[in-house]
């Protein structure tokens, strides 16, 4: 998609006549729609931008649209960015400078910054542990917008995710002062839902980071404060229950159809779909119950038709 034009607009606020976000699109009907729905499964990625619009709209009125500009998608291979990306910049650096407060999170040019920047993930006590060719590999993982790390990396904005820091270099992390982390080397285990032993972690933090699972969820279940988390049970190693089988898997399969009625996946329980398709547990039991259509897609219990 190196050709066609890419405009660069601004969203405008009506009650002041001015313009409160700076972004770029090929397809302005399609951009201002999204911006519109600001419930959607997008509404956490600029939180502030959201909360004016949707002020906007609970006054019966609606932000307008202005073009800034506009260009061919092109390339420029000094500064490593599209030329809309620099527009773009161009333009939040001039309204952010005449004192307009605008809602961007950043100063512009994500786009492609996410396809070609690498970052490298260290533990919250220092301790190098990945290097990422992009930013798109660490959402892949994490299973997230990969411009959210824009305000990861570098503590442009958080501070950590999931217990660790990102960083654009390895210098930046060399000068950093990381926290002195309380040690917790309380070895744990996890368990299938059927009882069944499946590995052995250092510590609640190693469980997290390697599985891609929330820690407070895991150290709920170490405390006994829930069943499981992430589809597995969880326990310290010194305090394995005796008896296994109490664990054993009570959970329905769940099946996924199209719209055909046809068979797209089966997962071993609700858990594991709510894990492997990012859905609430709780909105995945409503869409089953209520026998409710999701993205073109039927959840069923399996042997309940």
């Amino acid at each position: 998609m190196e050709n066609g034009i890419v405009y660069i607009y601004g969203l405008v606020d009506p009650r002041k006549d001015e313009i409160f976000y700076i972004g770029y699109t090929k397809n302005l009907r399609s951009r201002y729609n999204a911006h519109l729905n600001v419930n959607g499964y997008r509404k956490k990625m600029n939180p502030h931008k959201n909360g004016v619009i949707r002020k906007i709209l609970n006054e019966g009125l609606k932000p307008e649209m202005r073009i800034l500009n506009s260009c061919e998608k092109k390339h420029n291979k000094t500064e490593n960015k599209y030329e809309h990306e620099l527009l773009e910049i161009k333009y939040i650096k001039e309204y952010r400078e005449k004192g307009i407060n605008l809602t961007n999170l950043t100063d512009g040019g994500d786009g492609g910054s996410t396809k070609t920047k690498k970052a490298y993930q260290y533990s919250e006590d220092g301790v190098f542990l990945k290097e990422y060719s992009s930013y798109i590999e660490i959402g892949s993982f994490y299973n997230i917008n990969p411009t959210i790390f824009t305000k990861i990396v570098d503590q442009n904005g958080k501070k950590s995710y999931r217990g660790t820091y990102f960083f654009s270099s390895k210098k930046k992390a060399n000068v950093f002062k990381f926290k002195k982390v309380k040690k917790d080397n309380i070895p744990i285990v996890q368990y299938s839902l059927m009882g069944k032993f499946i590995k052995e972690f250092k510590n609640q933090r190693e469980a997290s980071r390697i599985l891609n699972i929330h820690q407070p969820n895991i150290n709920k279940c170490l405390k006994g404060e829930r069943k499981q988390s992430g589809g597995y049970y969880w326990f310290y190693k010194n305090k394995i229950p005796k008896i296994m089988s109490k664990y054993s898997n009570t959970s329905k399969p769940v099946m996924q159809y199209d719209l055909k009625s046809k068979l797209v996946s089966e997962f071993k329980s609700i858990t594991e779909v709510s894990r492997i398709l990012n859905i609430s547990r709780s909105y995945l039991t409503y869409i089953i119950k209520r026998n409710k259509i999701y993205k073109s897609f039927i959840f069923k219990y399996k042997n309940n038709k």
